[in-house]
């Protein structure tokens, strides 16, 4: 429980004291890893992750995330750049 809270404060702390660019980079190395599926199959993270999921992790917005990765971050692995449709 201790580690849990320790990580809650160090992302309230990141959101709300960082600017967007560290608040982007911060966060994509934990999607950098490949997982697996129920039927054994792999999928690479960033590419399963949109602008908006990432706007939303961050408190960002979705033009936001969008800059910063142009801007900023150029040479990362590409995001998949959908957005999802509301329902």
């Amino acid at each position: 429980m201790v580690s849990r809270w320790c990580r809650a404060e160090d992302r309230l702390f990141a959101v709300r004291s960082l600017d967007a660019i560290e608040k982007v980079k911060r966060i994509l190395p934990h999607f950098q890893e490949t997982i697996s599926d129920a039927q054994g199959i792999n999928h690479h993270l960033m590419s399963l992750i949109t602008y908006q999921d990432i706007a939303d992790l961050t408190g960002l917005t979705r033009q936001t995330v969008s800059k910063v990765l142009k801007d900023e971050l150029v040479g990362r692995p590409k995001l998949s750049g959908r957005t999802r449709q509301k329902a």
